[in-house]
């Protein structure tokens, strides 16, 4: 914080973190696929004066796809979110992150085939 008073200059602004981290490896060898992913959120201040503060958090979430059908246009995803259920962590507002979530979705569609004039 650049402008304000003299208590609050220099100091972080509330809710923003300094670090963030966002990270995702994937593979995709035919028809299946699997990705991991890393979110890191540093400390977070709640007031201009920082004295109160939201502990860094870390979450680590995996996933799996399989394509059913040739042009990959019907795929079955399962994705596991918070994978070492950390209930430790919480959002910028001090509430507590969900635990251990599982997510399994169907999806499809149509290929679309572009025609030249």
């Amino acid at each position: 914080n650049l402008r304000d008073r003299e208590e609050e200059l220099g100091k972080a602004l509330p809710f923003r973190a300094r670090h963030r981290l966002f990270a995702r490896a994937s593979i995709a060898p035919g028809p299946l696929g699997a990705h991991v992913e890393v979110h890191s959120v540093g400390r977070q201040f709640t007031d201009p004066q920082n004295l109160d503060h939201i502990p860094p958090t870390t979450t680590w979430n995996a996933g799996a796809e399989l394509r059913l059908s040739r042009r990959g246009s019907l795929a079955v995803h399962a994705e596991v979110k918070n994978v070492f259920a950390d209930r430790t962590l919480s959002d910028p507002f001090a509430n507590p992150l969900p635990g251990r979530t599982v997510l399994l979705t169907l999806r499809g569609g149509s290929q679309s085939r572009e025609v030249m004039p």
